[in-house]
Formats: structure tokens, C-alpha cells, sequence
């Protein structure tokens, strides 16, 4: 097993479809198959279910993925490393995080970071939340970004800097559009699209289990991948959804309306972790710009 080559079986996972992947990585579908095929072979496994459309990840598939990503991540970093090294440069910031929702609100920071620094390299790596102290203690990522709450020691440490909402939308035609803020309760009555758990990268588990708390069960009645789709849901088969206060636009306003949540029940907070211990030159001028800047 070649650690670079990896990144076909991660990418495999992540979008479910072969023609994709291979056309991303200009490999045919036909290598593909065969390189994930000679990986089940080693480990006389199963890693998709290829019996439906799209293809589906199995419970041992799922496992040797995030175990994937941890090897595959080390090994880039250590790239990385030797390359920094050979050519005398400093090495990029590795910024991890945990779901897109992490860096739409990081996002704004960056212009400043860089501007703080021209010569500052920034490098993004997705990473499971689970497996985020990991990184930080292994030197994988200099940084982690997270809508979920890491343990912190002496040596990890965690600095909120953003805090957001997540509205409810529904079109003008539905019962909630009569009204100019909601509950909870009153939303979870109604069916519900939501992004799938790919998309949220953690984000669905957490609100749902947020909800079971509070006796909550969502009626689901449609996951997709991307915000757009959710808006189509939301207009033509009259679903409840989400937006956040970073997707809220005038835009998506002549089609559906944006209901503030007065519980608080889906707010959230966005954390930076790093480690005490962490020698990446650069560091310091990544965290006395969100110090000096947080919302």
C-alpha cells in the first residue's frame, strides 16, 4: 500500500462516485476500481456497498477511512516538513478543521492573518473531529478550528472566537412564514431538510443531539449535499431548513423567508486549539490576529 496513493480511496469516500474521483485525479474509472479493489484484497474487506447508487461506505469501510485520513494527513505533513527543510522556508500553517461550517467563519480572519504576514503560507486539512487533539499533540495541524468542543489542558489550548445562529427558512407559502421568529418546538412540527453529515462534517450529529435532549425527534425528510439544494427543497416541496447568519443573503430572501430561532438552541461557537508546546514560527501572528479581531 502506497500512503500517497490514499488520497484516491479518501476522495472515493468523500464523493461517492468513481467517474468524479477519477476524473479529478486523471486516473481512468477502471484504475480506480482496481486500486480500490487491490486495497479490499489486503485486508480481506469490503469497503463499499456497489450494489446501490450512489455507492456506499461500509461500517469497515468507514473505519479504515478516518484511520486514512490520519496516515494520509501525517504523511503530507511530513512532506511538508522535509520540503521546508531542503529549500530553507518556513513551513506553512497547517489550519485543521472539522466541518465547512468552521471555515466559512474562519474565512474572514484570513485576509488579515496574511496581511499581518505576506510571507505566511496557510494550509487547510480536513480533519474528524474525534481525532483533533490528536493532531494537535502529533504536530499534524498547528491549529484546529472547531464548532465542537475539544478537551483543553495545560498543553491544549482553546480560544472561542465566533459566535453564530443558524436561522429557519421556509418559503412564503408555509404555515411558519405567517410568523416572525419560531421555537424549537414549533419548527421540528414540520418536515425537515437538512446537509447530509458528509457536508456538515459533525455538525448534524451534534444539533441532533442537542435536540434528543430536549425530547426532540426531527422528521428528516431529505439530506443533501450542498446549500443550494436545500433552498430548491424548501421552495418546491415545502421542507423546513436552516441558514446561518454567514449564508444569509438578499438573494435567497426573494424565495424563502428567515425566521430568527428565539430559543438558542442553534447557536453556536467556533473555537481555536492549539498546542502550548507547538514551535511553528508563525503561530503568534495567527493568534494575536483573532485575539485582536474575534466577533
Amino acid at each position: 500500500m502506497r500512503v500517497e496513493k490514499l488520497k484516491l480511496f479518501i476522495e472515493l469516500y468523500e464523493s461517492r462516485n468513481y467517474t468524479k474521483t477519477a476524473r479529478k485525479n486523471y486516473i481512468s474509472q477502471a484504475a480506480l476500481s482496481q486500486y480500490v479493489s487491490s486495497l479490499e484484497n489486503q485486508f480481506n474487506a469490503v469497503f463499499f456497498d456497489r450494489s446501490v447508487s450512489p455507492i456506499q461506505p461500509t461500517s469497515i469501510g468507514t473505519l479504515f477511512y478516518e484511520q486514512a485520513q490520519i496516515l494520509y494527513t501525517q504523511y503530507l505533513s511530513m512532506v511538508d516538513t522535509i520540503e521546508a527543510e531542503m529549500s530553507n522556508k518556513s513551513l506553512p500553517l497547517r489550519i485543521g478543521y472539522t466541518s465547512p461550517l468552521d471555515v466559512q467563519c474562519f474565512l474572514p480572519y484570513l485576509p488579515m492573518v496574511t496581511a499581518s504576514d505576506p510571507d505566511l503560507d496557510v494550509k487547510p486539512i480536513k480533519i474528524p473531529v474525534e481525532d483533533a487533539t490528536n493532531y494537535l499533540e502529533k504536530n499534524v495541524c498547528d491549529v484546529v478550528v472547531s464548532f465542537r468542543r475539544i478537551p483543553t489542558d495545560e498543553n491544549i489550548h482553546g480560544i472561542p472566537f465566533h459566535t453564530g445562529t443558524f436561522y429557519c427558512m421556509v418559503n412564503y407559502k408555509h404555515p411558519l412564514a405567517e410568523k416572525e421568529s419560531v421555537t424549537a418546538e414549533e419548527i421540528y412540527k414540520y418536515p425537515v431538510a437538512t446537509l447530509s453529515e458528509h457536508a456538515l462534517g459533525g455538525y448534524k450529529e451534534y444539533m441532533l443531539e442537542k435536540l434528543n435532549a430536549l425530547g426532540i425527534t426531527p422528521n428528516i425528510i431529505a439530506t443533501r449535499e450542498n446549500f443550494e439544494s436545500l433552498v430548491f427543497e424548501v421552495i418546491s416541496n415545502n421542507a423546513v431548513s436552516f441558514v446561518s447568519d454567514e449564508q444569509i443573503s438578499k438573494s435567497i430572501s426573494q424565495y424563502v423567508k428567515v425566521l430568527p430561532i428565539t430559543d438558542g438552541t442553534h447557536k453556536f461557537t467556533i473555537s481555536l486549539y492549539y498546542s502550548k508546546d507547538n514551535k511553528h514560527r508563525k503561530l503568534g501572528t495567527l493568534l494575536d490576529v483573532i485575539k485582536s479581531n474575534m466577533s
